[in-house]
């Protein structure tokens, strides 16, 4: 974890990281095929100048090998790394894709941060995931790759696109987004419209059994508001 210089941090406030490749209790994966959490947590309220950034070894992560071999991302297998933030002052706690795609070489994923200033509350725990998007010739691609709401009103709606390279037929719709959002095909587009606040998952297949994932948040504030 690469951390910016702080804005405003108290003198001696420490952080403390904790990995792993499971999702943490209470914390629902953004994509349950997430390849790496890691959990963040302050001691004091801290003001970053931007998002910190990360670099990830692949080795022993469940990735592809030629991923985790790969010398540069155009020798790699088609697809993206992104990278993902749990808040847990969000009332509802909610996912947000902060940056990707990821830079990949030699084994390692690159994300350089963002220059968004990050508080990072004292005692909470923030988490971020880090998950991988196939793309490309021979699979189903989805744009945009990830979709955030803010609020449910009907003007909220964004259109997908999924497509594949050479392939015609029909894509299946399975999702985790009863309660989330509806997904409504409209020939090669789905159009996603908001309904509740939380994150779930779409997968679009083709009938070759390749699939693409398109994680979804959707925040409503706390009182309401849209």
């Amino acid at each position: 974890m690469l951390v910016p210089s702080a804005g405003s941090a108290p003198s001696g406030a420490t952080l403390s990281l904790s990995a792993t490749t499971s999702a943490p209790s209470g914390v629902p994966p953004l994509v349950n095929a997430g390849e790496m959490f890691v959990g963040a947590l302050m001691s004091a309220t801290v003001t970053l100048s931007g998002a910190p950034g990360f670099q990830f070894s692949l080795n022993g992560l469940p990735t592809p090998t030629a991923l985790r071999s790969s010398s540069n991302a155009q020798s790699a297998p088609s697809g993206s790394f992104y990278l993902a933030l749990a808040d847990p002052t969000k009332s509802p706690a909610s996912w947000q894709v902060i940056e990707g795609p990821g830079t990949l070489g030699n084994g390692i994923v690159v994300f350089a941060g963002t220059q968004t200033p990050m508080t990072f509350a004292a005692n909470q725990t923030y988490v971020f995931e880090l998950f991988y998007l196939s793309a490309g010739s021979g699979a189903v691609t989805v744009s945009p790759s990830a979709l955030s709401f803010l609020g449910t009103s009907p003007s909220a709606a964004q259109l997908v696109t999924v497509s594949e390279a050479g392939y015609t037929g029909a894509f299946a719709l399975n999702s985790t987004c009863s309660s989330v959002a509806t997904i409504t095909p409209s020939g090669n587009q789905y159009i996603v419209q908001p309904v509740g606040a939380g994150t779930c998952s779409a997968t679009f297949s083709d009938a070759n059994g390749h699939n693409a994932i398109l994680p979804i948040v959707v925040t409503v504030t706390t009182g309401g508001g849209q």
